[in-house]
């Protein structure tokens, strides 16, 4: 967004002029055949990038669906060695063990945990959810198995019916 705004937002100065059948319209203003800024549009531009800046940043996917839910629904079977998760008023940086992913799995499948978070590089799960009259809920994102994220027009949600034995990630496989 900071990019769009500093090499893309509006800035060029126009003029209103009348063409020869007495229509008005508007040109770009030229000077010494350079184009002139709008000092108004500036201003503006600079006021859009000052204030993005000053906003905190977004967190990705996966942790807004730990810090929402909470470590304690939420059963993260990523293989990331390290999280930020939510801590009574504020985040705090979580160091996790390499036997994690088989604790969160064990803790969903034992019905401790009622959300699933997994990606590839924590392993392909299937995971039911004996629960009666509740749907297990699934987010999927799929990753490369270097570790990249796949070029993927959106993460990949499903809710399935508890009778369901399986979930999967199968996204068609993309040349990278």
């Amino acid at each position: 967004m900071l990019d769009y705004l500093a090499h893309s937002f509006p800035v060029q100065l126009y003029e209103p002029f009348t063409d020869a059948e007495g229509n008005l319209s508007s040109r770009p203003v030229f000077r010494d055949g350079q184009p002139v800024e709008s000092r108004e549009a500036v201003a503006r531009r600079n006021e859009l990038i000052e204030h993005l800046t000053s906003l905190p940043p977004v967190p990705g996917a996966l942790d807004q669906i730990v810090q929402g839910f909470g470590t304690d629904l939420v059963a993260e079977v990523t293989g990331r060695s390290r999280r930020v998760v939510r801590r009574a008023d504020r985040l705090a940086v979580e160091n996790r063990s390499a036997s994690a992913n088989l604790a969160e799995t064990a803790a969903f499948m034992d019905d401790l945990k009622r959300v699933l978070v997994f990606s590839e590089a924590g392993g392909t799960a299937t995971t039911p959810n004996s629960r009666r009259g509740i749907a297990g809920f699934a987010s999927i994102i799929c990753s490369s198995r270097a570790g990249r994220p796949m070029p993927r027009s959106r993460a990949s949600v499903e809710r399935t019916a508890p009778t369901r034995r399986s979930r999967r990630c199968s996204a068609p496989s993309r040349p990278m």
